[in-house]
């Protein structure tokens, strides 16, 4: 379950990115990119289309994705994805916690979009606008 919640909150993290960064929004253009996350049971996951200048997500297994990601439990994947420690990712990644397939250079591409979404709301939070900076007299 909580898995599932991450996921969905991930789409809206990179939608939100989408309409707050220009940058952001020209790296989803190009043509409509499919990526899957799931667990390898296959009970838990949803499918991230991104291209066209925007983000979606559905559970619908049917469609064949560019590439795939699966995670062998739910749990291992929800700590890793919600870390802020990308070295997790890897280290699942060699002990075998996870398994690519597909095209792999559309997942590390999937990978690398969530981490650009994420310094976009780490750049707002440590320069939120409008604020100003208070001279400090000693």
């Amino acid at each position: 379950m909580r898995f599932d919640l991450l996921l969905k909150a991930m789409e809206w993290l990179l939608r939100l990115a989408g309409l707050l960064s220009a940058d952001f929004k020209t790296r989803l253009q190009g043509p409509v990119r499919h990526v899957r996350l799931m667990t390898t049971d296959n009970r838990h996951g949803r499918t991230f289309a991104m291209g066209d200048g925007r983000v979606r997500s559905f559970r619908d297994k049917r469609k064949t994705p560019d590439g795939a990601m699966a995670w062998l439990d739910a749990a291992v994947a929800f700590k890793v994805l919600s870390g802020g420690y990308e070295g997790d990712f890897y280290d699942a990644l060699q002990a075998g916690r996870v398994k690519i397939s597909g095209d792999a250079g559309r997942v590390f591409s999937f990978i690398s979009t969530v981490r650009q979404a994420k310094d976009v709301f780490r750049g707002l939070r440590n320069n939120p606008k409008g604020s100003k900076q208070v001279k400090r007299s000693t």
